[in-house]
């Protein structure tokens, strides 16, 4: 029993967890791992083998809260069929709240090489600017981004628990 299956067991284990939840909770996570400087691994060792399938995981239980997985399986299936279309925007809203949430989270740590380039240039330019100030100027924008890409997963997750659901709120 690999990690995969045993998130996606721990997602399902969660009631009222929504797809929506679980990704505006990760974007938010990595907005604070990028202030700190901590790297999580990125698409290819976290996002679609752990993240992904976990947000799937939690739309499936939402729509068929009574037809979970079996919990024995070593293979994780969807139980509801996504289309392809709907799979790839479920994959794809994944990986935007890595981007977003690193991007972001970076650009809000003193340290990081964008925030250097940016106080380096800016110095060359006549500017005085220190990398800090670059820094605290970008945690508001962070913040912005937070609430701003919650909304669109919570957007996103409504229309797709819609469209599975036969159009039931």
């Amino acid at each position: 029993y690999g990690l995969k299956v045993q998130a996606v067991r721990l997602i399902e284990r969660m009631k009222g967890l929504s797809m929506g939840v679980f990704y505006s909770s990760y974007f938010v996570i990595r907005l604070i791992c990028g202030l700190m400087n901590i790297r999580l691994g990125g698409h290819p060792s976290f996002v679609r083998p752990i993240v992904e399938p976990m947000g799937e995981a939690a739309l499936n239980a939402a729509i068929n809260p009574d037809k979970v997985q079996d919990t024995n399986q070593t293979q994780t299936t969807p139980v509801n069929n996504l289309s392809e279309k709907d799979l790839d925007t479920v994959k794809g809203l994944a990986a935007a709240n890595e981007n977003f949430g690193n991007f972001y989270g970076q650009n809000m740590f003193a340290g990081s090489a964008g925030v250097l380039l940016i106080a380096a240039t800016m110095s060359e330019l006549g500017y005085d600017v220190s990398p800090a100030a670059v820094a605290l100027a970008a945690i508001p924008i962070g913040i912005i981004s937070g609430f701003v890409g919650s909304a669109y997963n919570f957007s996103i997750d409504k229309a797709l628990q819609a469209k599975y659901k036969g159009g039931k709120k």
